[in-house]
C-alpha cells in the first residue's frame, strides 16, 4: 500500500486535528457548564426555575435527534437567525483534489443539469 500522499497532505490532516480536539473539548465544557445549570435549575425550590428546566430536560430526551436538528436548521431560519453556508467553509478546509475527483465532476454535472 502507498502511503506518499500521507507526506503530501500531513500539515492538513495536522490542521484538522487540532481543529477536532478544539471543538471537541469547547462543546465538552459548554454540555458540562450547561448541564450543571440545568440540573441546579431542577433540584431549585423555585417552582418557575424548576419547571423551566424540568420541561427543557424532558423536551430534549423526548424528541428524536433527528427532529430537534430540523428544528434547528429549518426553524430557527424562519425567525430570522440564518446560519452560514456551510459549503464555502467544507470547500476552504479540505484540499482541491477532493472537490475536483471525477466523482465529484460526475455530481456537478448532474445538479448543474437538474438546477
Amino acid at each position: 500500500m502507498d502511503f506518499t500522499f500521507l507526506s503530501k497532505y500531513s500539515q492538513f490532516f495536522i490542521n484538522v486535528t487540532k481543529v477536532t480536539i478544539t471543538i471537541s473539548v469547547c462543546t465538552l465544557i459548554f454540555g458540562f457548564l450547561l448541564g450543571i445549570i440545568i440540573c441546579l435549575g431542577k433540584i431549585s425550590r423555585n417552582k418557575i426555575i424548576s419547571i423551566i428546566a424540568t420541561s427543557y430536560i424532558e423536551f430534549l430526551r423526548g424528541t428524536p435527534l433527528l427532529v430537534q436538528l430540523y428544528i434547528i436548521y429549518f426553524g430557527l431560519p424562519t425567525m430570522g437567525i440564518k446560519f452560514p453556508d456551510l459549503g464555502n467553509i467544507l470547500e476552504a478546509g479540505c484540499p482541491k483534489e477532493i472537490f475536483n475527483s471525477p466523482k465529484n465532476l460526475r455530481t456537478k454535472q448532474f445538479f448543474d443539469k437538474v438546477l
